[in-house]
């Protein structure tokens, strides 16, 4: 059975690896969506606020022009209309509980 996120179109393609990770490193992109989950900003419930697309898990990652791809500064420094910096720090502990979750379900 083939599963989608639900979010799945609004991309080009299923996060892999970042071209430019430190060596070693593999399977650190993400993509990111912001939600307007109750309708509290658009009146809307569920509506898209910003995507962010191939974005690194990894904070030594760079863009093909240099600049940082790791997600925490692409949202904080560069785009986001929409998330504040202690928005970021929560989804960065996701990001780590997730980990911790993978790591936990590999040693079952």
């Amino acid at each position: 059975m083939l599963r989608h996120w639900e979010y799945y179109f609004q991309f080009s393609n299923a996060p892999t690896t970042t071209d430019d990770v430190a060596a070693g490193g593999s399977i650190d992109e993400m993509h990111i969506v912001v939600l307007d989950e109750d309708g509290g900003i658009t009146g809307t419930a569920g509506t898209i606020l910003e995507t962010f697309e191939g974005v690194s898990q990894a904070s030594d990652a760079k863009t093909s022009t240099g600049s940082s791809n790791y997600y925490a500064d692409v949202i904080y420094n560069n785009q986001s209309m929409c998330m504040s910096w202690t928005m970021i720090l929560l989804l960065q502990m996701q990001v780590v509980l997730r980990k911790v979750k993978l790591l936990i379900t590999q040693w079952k």
